[in-house]
């Protein structure tokens, strides 16, 4: 059998009796957050005990990594972010889908991916990251995990199962994750008598959000089908999706990356001081597959990018300056800073028939106050401290921009 010796299968079958054996697709359903909105693959999400604490990383044993998945004693704490991956690439599903789950940090000694290993001290299998060097070399069981219904009831109540590698030919036995207090605190541990009933708390900040939306007062709602016609470049073309672009101020400097806060990376969408740079190329990706339309949700992804990090345009918020700002990449190149999920579209600046432009975000998810989703324009935000003006979420002052085509003759890019 795959990464499971037969030692632990005889402790395992042992101690968990009258285990479920794997779901038919008949099971399947959308696993719903607290708002009642889909579980999105790879989108930030918080794991809380049903009115209990959260899920964090500690140290137990003779561990000197924070290695271990503990349940926080502390029924306020909401726990640390994870991102969850099934098999399907948009939405996560209950019993069918096998899931990845990994943190959205994880210290420098291990890897930030879920797996099951086994305490031979006090004989139960608990949750980790990392391998077996970062759990004084115990067993480490490789499998996938699953979420399932808590109940009949029609609420948002899960549990956590986890489903040990076998060969293809054996059939899969499904183990319910719950908890275990132990002296290095609340372990999650397979167990069948007593699951952890859990839900899943999108990981934006309440601080987050009510910064957002009350520092952007009046916002404008996502934009009906009216408000598409196609987006066009200097030349007056429209643009194409997959094609290469700068986007630069309609009298100002190019879009670039630059490095900020404590940050070595150079992952922040900046615009340039110079008012003759053009910028860094980008590829736009929207719904259709030829043309770029105006409100339309769109993936913006520079056509370089350093070692350092990924390509792809998101929103972060810096609490120290108290602005929302596109950056590229994820929370490790953002420290300390907080993912704000959602979409970029492009929206015609005047009504006049002129080729300007400014950019809108809109987040995935509706506030509770509206069924319509509140977008807010991007603007600029200069401290002087840095290599250029930060792209930032406003409500008065949008960046006007143009869109001019990056042709191969002048595609030279610059290191950053």
């Amino acid at each position: 059998m795959k990464a499971v010796l037969l030692l632990t299968l005889s402790f395992l079958f042992a101690s968990l009796t009258n285990l479920p054996l794997a779901f038919s697709k008949d099971d399947r359903e959308p696993v719903r957050d607290t708002d009642g909105n889909p579980l999105y693959s790879g989108h930030p999400y918080r794991i809380r005990g049903k009115d209990s604490g959260g899920v964090i990383l500690g140290k137990t044993g003779n561990s000197n990594c924070p290695a271990t998945v503990l349940q926080d004693y502390f029924n306020g704490s909401s726990g640390l972010p994870v991102k969850i991956n099934g098999p399907d690439p948009d939405i996560i599903y209950t019993d069918t889908s096998l899931l990845d789950i990994n943190f959205t940090w994880n210290p420098n000694c291990a890897n930030s991916l879920w797996s099951v290993f086994k305490d031979g001290e006090i004989e139960k299998l608990y949750v980790g990251i990392g391998d077996s060097s970062n759990h004084g070399n115990e067993q480490k069981i490789s499998g996938k995990f699953l979420i399932q219904k808590y109940g009949s009831q029609p609420s948002n109540s899960y549990k956590l199962l986890f489903d040990p590698e076998y060969e293809s030919h054996v059939r899969s036995v499904l183990i319910d994750v719950g908890t275990f207090d132990s002296k290095g605190g609340r372990l999650l541990a397979l167990d069948m008598d007593k699951p952890f009933q859990v839900d899943f708390e999108y990981a934006v900040l309440l601080l987050t959000l009510s910064f957002l939306f009350a520092s952007l007062t009046n916002l404008p709602l996502a934009f009906s089908k009216d408000d598409r016609e196609p987006v066009r470049d200097t030349d007056g073309n429209p643009l194409s999706s997959g094609q290469v672009y700068r986007i630069r101020g309609e009298d100002s400097g190019g879009v670039i990356l630059g490095k900020t806060g404590n940050s070595n990376c150079p992952a922040t969408v900046l615009q340039d001081y110079f008012n003759g740079s053009s910028g860094l190329p980008v590829k736009f990706k929207g719904p259709d597959p030829d043309i770029i339309y105006t409100g339309t949700p769109l993936d913006i992804n520079f056509t370089w990018n350093p070692n350092c990090v990924n390509s792809r345009w998101s929103l972060f918020v810096d609490p120290t300056i108290n602005e929302a700002y596109v950056g590229i990449g994820d929370l490790q190149n953002h420290k300390e800073d907080q993912l704000y999920s959602g979409k970029f579209f492009i929206q015609k600046y005047t009504s006049q028939p002129s080729n300007s432009y400014k950019f809108v975000f809109c987040p995935y998810y509706p506030s509770k106050s509206t069924k319509s989703v509140p977008c807010f324009d991007i603007g600029t935000y200069d401290n002087g401290q840095e290599d250029g003006k930060r792209l930032v979420g406003t409500n008065d002052s949008p960046l006007i921009v143009v869109f001019e085509k990056a042709y191969k003759s002048d595609a030279t890019i610059k290191s950053v």
